[in-house]
């Protein structure tokens, strides 16, 4: 999630997606201007690669979140019911 310097988003855009790794640029409305999707070869290279969007001209902030394809989830057991209500308002 990248926030661009206010009134230079479209510059932030072409930027961030000249970027190699960089496989595709989302914007977004609300705090973050734009989604992106990276592609790196290992923790390494990953790391250059969020650096490169933080220094690129007019990024004014980064939030990274790291998404796993394949968590493993079709090996986990169904959760058991409570024994109380739960109070979700």
């Amino acid at each position: 999630m990248v926030k661009a310097a206010p009134g230079q988003e479209r510059s932030a855009y072409y930027g961030i997606k000249s970027i190699d790794g960089v496989k595709d640029i989302y914007h977004t409305f609300g705090e973050y201007d734009f989604f992106l999707i990276v592609q790196a070869s290992g923790a390494t290279d990953l790391l250059e690669l969020i650096d490169k969007v933080k220094n690129a001209c007019n990024v004014a902030g980064l939030e990274t979140v790291l998404v796993g394809r394949d968590l493993g989830l079709q090996d986990l057991q169904p959760l058991s019911q409570p024994t109380r209500p739960l109070n979700c308002t």
